[in-house]
């Protein structure tokens, strides 16, 4: 079959039932008319089943790219943050944290937003 032809390039479909003689007449009509097939409900669900398959990458890119750009936002804001709080982090380390304490702080409040965003319900 050509590439861009057959039942998942086409943008319509007509059911019918009615059992053999509906199937030959169906038959005798696709044959009248190029670029019709006929199918069973069989073959169309397959070749659904297969064109979803073959879309189902762009959707996938488009995720992997929205997750990256939302990764490098939250490392990004993390640094701008990290920078703006310097004299806070020095006070903590002259009242006694050590730095991992600085940096389990850091790694809680940058990780609260988007445990909520993903905790969220309508």
């Amino acid at each position: 079959m050509p590439s861009g032809s057959g039942p998942a390039s086409s943008h319509a479909a007509l059911y019918v039932t009615g059992g053999p003689a509906a199937g030959r007449a169906l038959e005798r009509f696709a044959a009248q008319r190029p670029g019709i097939e006929r199918l069973t409900r069989d073959q169309y669900v397959a070749s659904m089943h297969a064109s979803d398959a073959d879309g189902a990458w762009g959707v996938w890119l488009v995720v992997g790219l929205a997750a990256g750009f939302a990764a490098l936002a939250l490392v990004s804001t993390a640094a701008m943050s990290a920078a703006e709080r310097r004299r806070e982090f020095a006070t903590l380390r002259l009242l006694g944290a050590t730095r991992g304490h600085a940096i389990r702080m850091v790694a809680v409040e940058t990780l609260a937003a988007p445990a909520e965003a993903l905790n969220a319900r309508e």
